[in-house]
């Protein structure tokens, strides 16, 4: 039996190198499944003569995830693996700054495979996409700040919030006013100078707070607590559409 289990791993291998398609064609998700199954066969009965480093390194390109059922990972395949499919990371047993950079320059949510996150590589993830500051371990007020000033929404993930950097972030998107733990009232007025939805967000607010929201967006008005004339004029020039949520 089990000769005859490694006669069908060889010719899988053999098909999926020679005629897999590229990825993102639904059409043949199948292919991707026997080759799995296989690999995962080759695995459990221990056939090292089937796992050859080009069988391997031709598999991973197919399909990075692939990195899973390799034995004998070495660096070139690891790469390989992770260019096809950054996420492959998660896979590599020795992970090494090339490899790690490698992956996070494709994808930087890879962020959260790492297992020794350096400065370096916490900054390119977070100058690529802000938001992967939610898989960065130990925070800096640089890599907070490069964060916030890409996107404001970015502060929910702040660990600690100053002030400063709090402005930061409201003023590149008022709507971060969400996530701010504690609000002040210069805070809340540069959120709605910002973006006047964010008055959605103000905890306490003033006549001055939702004039400046209604004057920046007459749509605010719906999150008016105490409407006043005054507030209610400034809504409508700003947006005739917001005299729906005049309060009668």
């Amino acid at each position: 039996m089990s000769l005859f289990m490694k006669a069908i791993c060889e010719n899988c291998m053999e098909r999926f190198i020679q005629e897999a398609p590229p990825l993102g064609r639904i059409a043949h998700e199948h292919v991707f499944k026997v080759i799995r199954f296989a690999l995962y066969i080759m695995d459990t009965m221990s056939f090292p003569d089937v796992q050859t480093s080009e069988t391997c390194l031709a598999a991973v390109q197919k399909d990075g995830n692939l990195l899973e059922f390799v034995k004998e990972q070495t660096p070139e395949i690891c790469l390989a693996a992770i260019q096809q499919n950054a996420h492959a990371l998660k896979y590599v047993k020795e992970q090494t700054p090339e490899l790690c950079l490698a992956a996070v320059q494709l994808d930087s949510h890879t962020l959260k495979y790492m297992k020794e996150q350096t400065p370096e590589l916490c900054l390119t993830a977070v100058r690529k996409n802000p938001y992967s500051l939610e898989y960065v371990k130990e925070q800096t007020p640089e890599l907070c700040l490069v964060a916030v000033q890409r996107d404001g929404r970015t502060l929910e993930y702040v660990n600690d919030q100053p002030l400063l950097l709090c402005l930061i972030a409201v003023q590149q998107n008022g709507l971060a006013l969400k996530y701010m733990k504690e609000q002040t009232p210069e805070l809340c007025l540069a959120s709605v100078q910002q973006n006047g939805l964010a008055l959605e967000y103000v905890k306490e607010q003033t006549p001055k707070i939702c004039l400046a929201a209604v004057k920046q967006n007459g749509y605010a008005l719906e999150f008016v607590k105490e409407q006043t004339p005054n507030i209610c004029v400034a809504a409508v020039l700003q947006n005739k559409d917001a005299v729906r949520y005049v309060k009668d």
